[in-house]
């Protein structure tokens, strides 16, 4: 059975996505892409991470509201609405660019490659992945390092170039175990496992099933082993040992069934309706393959109501934001009318103060022009009336004097007759 194309990354902080309201920080490891959100409510999760991203944009975090973005390109990612997701990949990094978060860049980078991927696009997701690969290594971050070389490795593989595919996930081997990460060393092995099952280097693709298979059963992670064990059942079945690879597809079966897995329990139907076939057992393998198309039905119902509900949730969330946003630029030009008519009448008590003191003013002016006219006059009057009485006492003595002149020429005129 070939695996999907997923990365554990990316499911991790996703996971984390639905729980969240502000700040979004790494949790811990989930499972494969399909089954994770067979089990999450989108519509709920997409309510959270919008009102965790209007949260960082009101608080002025660019690296919460870039985490917020990051979450919702991956729920975008999960409905299959891959240039919602792209955008919002994009915004994200920008963001991380900005504010210098080179791990949560490459992070970003390594699922925006993811995206491009499934949208066809390997030449752009091999950019992302090799930017994000630098990133890693600029900061020595080595788990980092061996996940995006995995993924490199896988794109190689699926553009048909399986030697550098095998040599970049052998880097990507080495890299994993001198990080140390066991969960990642898995997938490695299960990456390599494919190629050479690719290649039907059956032995080869057993070693290496077989090695992911027990880092997974150490970890006690018994979920994450129900891929690695259909795989191994594929190759038994491939090698001709049905009922070895019966036997396996048996209990992927059971331990899908037990954690309600619907996508790897399909999967196991249809192994074992391929091995019943091989045995030339038609009742059963028919059987199976009904049960197989039960589970699909099933699954597609579920998922198309899940996906209406995310729709129908979106639209009622954007709609809600639209008519905040109206309300609040309304409020705003409301604020601006106040303000402008406050400034109005602000504008019109300095005028009318300003006139009012001009006034005033120019009434005090003419007062002080009136007193001082009236000072004028009575300095005037004052002057005139000294005037007028030097000039009576002039006259006076101009009087005396005529007098005395007359007098004087009537004492001469007398005293020749006299002689």
């Amino acid at each position: 059975m070939r695996r999907l194309f997923h990365f554990r990354e990316i499911f991790t902080h996703l996971t984390v996505g639905f729980f969240l309201l502000g700040g979004l920080n790494a949790a811990a490891q989930t499972p494969d892409f399909p089954e994770l959100f067979a089990r999450q409510p989108p519509d709920s999760a997409y309510r959270a991470m919008r009102t965790s991203l209007q949260w960082a944009i009101q608080a002025h975090d660019s690296v919460a509201e870039a985490e917020a973005l990051q979450q919702l390109g991956l729920l975008f990612f999960s409905r299959s609405s891959y240039a919602r997701a792209i955008g919002s990949l994009l915004q994200a990094q920008k963001l991380f660019r900005a504010a210098n978060e080179p791990d949560r860049l490459a992070r970003t980078l390594n699922e925006l490659g993811t995206v491009y991927y499934y949208n066809r696009q390997s030449t752009l997701a091999l950019r992302q992945f090799e930017e994000a690969l630098g990133v890693y290594r600029r900061t020595r971050n080595r788990a980092g390092e061996a996940r995006t070389l995995g993924n490199i490795g896988h794109i190689y593989e699926k553009t048909g170039q399986p030697d550098r595919a095998f040599a970049t996930q052998h880097r990507a081997l080495a890299t994993a175990r001198a990080a140390g990460d066991s969960a990642d060393l898995a997938k490695i092995y299960e990456n390599i496992a494919s190629i050479f099952e690719d290649r039907a280097q059956y032995d080869s693709a057993y070693f290496y099933y077989q090695n992911a298979l027990t880092l997974t059963q150490r970890a006690g992670n018994e979920l994450a082993q129900v891929e690695i064990i259909n795989n191994l059942g594929d190759v038994f079945r491939k090698t001709g040992r049905y009922v070895r690879g019966l036997a396996l597809s048996r209990q992927a079966m059971a331990i899908s069934a037990r954690y309600g897995e619907k996508y790897q329990l399909g999967s196991a139907y249809r192994d074992i309706a391929k091995s019943y076939r091989l045995m030339n057992q038609p009742d059963s393998a028919y059987e199976y393959i009904e049960r197989s198309r039960a589970l699909v039905d099933e699954i597609y119902a579920a998922e198309n109501n899940r996906q209406i509900a995310f729709l129908q949730t979106r639209y009622e969330v954007e709609q809600k934001e639209t008519e905040i946003a109206r309300l609040n630029a309304q409020k705003k030009q409301d604020v601006l009318v106040m303000a402008a008519v406050g400034l109005g009448l602000l504008l019109v008590g300095v005028l009318a103060f300003v006139v009012i003191s001009r006034q005033r003013l120019k009434i005090r002016l003419m007062n002080v022009d009136l007193k001082n006219q009236q000072l004028e006059e009575q300095a005037l009057k004052h002057r005139l009336e000294q005037n007028s009485q030097g000039g009576m006492a002039a006259a006076h003595d101009e009087g005396r004097l005529d007098l005395a002149r007359k007098i004087g020429a009537g004492r001469f005129v007398q005293q020749p007759a006299r002689q």
